[in-house]
């Protein structure tokens, strides 16, 4: 797992900081395995149409979904987190949810979480500026 958070974080670090538009190549990479997957790269995060009426993604400040929270169904999202910018410490997933974590506002450098974290860890704790649900 180590492995996989030190590959998101140098990947993230790697995107470029300004968004997509239409003349720009789209870039995307996966990396999973059996329970736990994630992309990241330039382009849309399109909502899905096939997700269960619970899925949701609840954001944490305290590891161990503790302390406040706020949640987001399928189609929800926030391109700057105010009082958030930089707060949330674990994530809880249900409902065959996704989350788009950005490491800066609207929706830059960011990777894609299909699982709950207890922990973010060193690849996204108190680092999270902007958030998307699908």
């Amino acid at each position: 797992m180590r492995l996989v958070s030190l590959v998101l974080a140098l990947a993230l670090a790697l995107l470029p900081v300004a968004s997509a538009s239409a003349e720009e190549p789209r870039f995307r990479l996966f990396f999973g395995n059996e329970g736990f997957s994630f992309s990241f790269g330039t382009g849309d995060f399109a909502p899905r149409r096939d997700w269960d009426p619970r899925a949701r993604v609840c954001f944490y400040e305290g590891t161990n979904y503790t302390g406040d929270r706020f949640c987001l169904s399928p189609g929800q999202g926030r391109r700057t987190l105010g009082s958030w910018d930089n707060r949330i410490s674990s994530i809880r997933v249900s409902g065959g949810a996704e989350a788009l974590i950005c490491l800066s506002p609207n929706y830059r450098r960011c990777g894609i979480v299909d699982r709950s974290f207890r922990n973010l860890g060193v690849f996204a704790n108190n680092a999270i500026s902007s958030v998307k649900v699908r």
